[in-house]
């Protein structure tokens, strides 16, 4: 008689928290005062605004950072607990860049991954129904087709971070409301002690 066994094997771990009272307004006036001085940086956006990826040094931005690593510093914690456990005392994450997203109508970003980063995330400032969600796409997406899921789509609400390993090839459908989405998108790198 035959043993028949399955396992899954290097499950990818994406973390999310979520703000109910998160405030967007200082945020909002801050990207637009920002879009009417600098041009857009085209990364992986098809149309809309994208600032440039050292905002968090700007001095008027740094209360508003200061609040983003706020809120993922519980994920930040817990990867280091893990490093830890597996003998790697001292291990921290660090930001290394960060900058924000203005999608309007139709705009939306190409698939891409946050090459020389360890993490990556995203914080949705304001996101209206409709507004264009994140995709993640399997690394094993040949392996998979036909056999299993291969997408992971994710809505995007306002006040919710989700952070994700760089390497994970992502993307945003395009924005089928008639308002602007506000995120802003960073990375972060290992700091071994």
């Amino acid at each position: 008689m035959s043993d028949y066994n399955m396992m899954e094997l290097f499950p990818l771990v994406i973390h999310s928290v979520y703000d109910e009272d998160f405030a967007n307004e200082e945020y909002i006036k801050y990207f637009h005062q920002y879009r009417d001085t600098f041009p857009t940086e085209v990364v992986s956006n098809m149309g809309g605004y994208q600032s440039v990826s050292d905002i968090h040094q700007d001095i008027d931005f740094v209360p508003l950072a200061t609040r983003i690593w706020e809120m993922i510093e519980p994920c930040c914690n817990e990867i280091t607990e893990q490093f830890s456990a597996n003998g790697y005392r001292g291990t921290q994450l660090q930001l290394d860049n960060m900058w924000f997203n203005i999608n309007g109508p139709g705009n939306w970003n190409v698939a891409h991954t946050h090459p020389h980063s360890f993490y990556s995330g995203v914080l949705w400032i304001c996101a209206p129904e409709d507004s264009g969600d994140l995709v993640f796409r399997s690394p094993h997406e040949h392996q998979l087709y036909g056999y299993r899921d291969s997408m992971h789509t994710i809505p995007p609400e306002t006040g919710r971070v989700i952070m994700f390993p760089s390497h994970l090839l992502h993307q945003v459908t395009p924005n089928k409301s008639v308002e602007d989405r506000y995120s802003i998108s960073f990375n972060l790198n290992l700091k071994v002690a």
